[in-house]
């Protein structure tokens, strides 16, 4: 663990890019077991739920295509997107969203105990990992999930009245307001998202691990952090197109494909998304550690702040 700390320490960027490197293999299998287990039991519940048949999940974007050229003026566009579902069940539509915030939270807390696990001891066997999962801390991530989404909920709700007001006593204030606001908003916001991994490594209750993050990621770290994303998500949707063209060029995504091509088109996604949200992990991992007991960090530059000298 002590080399972990030296580098998440001296550069926050070469410690995350040490422990995605050394769990990537295992992130991407275990993320690769989760989603087939998730496909298996969420696609019939969804079926049920929607009152459709296999046949029409396969042919969902055909439908979809028919829908949007069914819809012409004086037309009900409600009653025409209704028709794609069959009778629906909302008790199994309830079951499945149960069941997808379980193995959402169970897969966030088993990614992040793979890199704890790789980090305290150069663990980073995957069943460990996966066996680690299954804590109470799934409940946490469950409950810290809806804890934070309520409190996005408020502040986007706050954000949008105050542009609201703005724009209409004044339109030039309100659209420059807003737009200065809204980086104030996202800082805001980026100063609560490292309570997930406070609450695996840290070990930390719900509300705990909220004040640890919104206490350690201070405006400055959260302006350093938002500034480094807006880079790494343009680089992966640029990945992302590249991939969805030779995903495209394939033929495999045609809407007259068969379950073998859907399959294979969804494992080609799950594989590309398991590769960066991998560093997404390692990354929020590295930062909790890095400002885990260190107070002395705030001062440096964005270059010192990522990079090592």
């Amino acid at each position: 663990m002590k080399e972990y700390l030296q580098l998440f320490r001296g550069s926050a960027f070469n410690g995350a890019f040490a422990v995605y490197k050394r769990t990537l293999v295992s992130n991407v299998l275990m993320n690769l077991l989760i989603y087939s287990i998730s496909g298996a039991i969420l696609i019939p519940l969804l079926l049920s739920g929607l009152g459709w048949e296999l046949a029409d999940l396969l042919n969902f974007q055909e439908k979809i295509k028919e829908t949007f050229s069914a819809i012409t003026p004086g037309s009900n566009p409600m009653e025409i997107f209704l028709q794609l579902f069959g009778s629906v069940n909302y008790a199994y539509i309830f079951l499945a969203a149960l069941v997808a915030i379980i193995i959402s939270a169970y897969k966030n807390v088993a990614l992040y105990k793979l890199n704890d696990n790789e980090v305290r001891d150069a663990n980073r066997n995957m069943l460990d990992a996966l066996k680690d999962g299954f804590s109470e801390k799934v409940i946490s991530m469950i409950g810290l999930t809806f804890v934070l989404g309520l409190l996005m909920v408020v502040v986007i709700l706050g954000y949008g009245l105050i542009v609201y007001l703005l724009y209409s006593m004044a339109v030039f204030a309100g659209i420059l307001f807003g737009f200065i606001l809204f980086f104030f908003v996202a800082i805001f916001i980026i100063r609560f998202s490292f309570a997930s991994p406070a609450l695996v490594h840290g070990n930390m209750g719900v509300f705990e691990a909220i004040n640890y993050s919104f206490r350690n990621i201070t405006w400055k770290r959260a302006g350093l952090l938002f500034l480094l994303g807006v880079v790494v998500v343009i680089i992966s949707m640029i990945l992302g197109m590249i991939v969805a063209l030779l995903i495209k060029l394939t033929g495999i995504d045609s809407p007259t494909a068969g379950m073998p091509q859907m399959i294979a088109n969804q494992a080609i996604q799950n594989v590309i998304n398991s590769l960066i949200g991998a560093f997404f992990f390692a990354s929020f991992t590295a930062i909790y550690f890095r400002y885990s007991d260190d107070s002395d960090g705030e001062e440096k530059s964005l270059e010192e702040h990522f990079i090592s000298n």
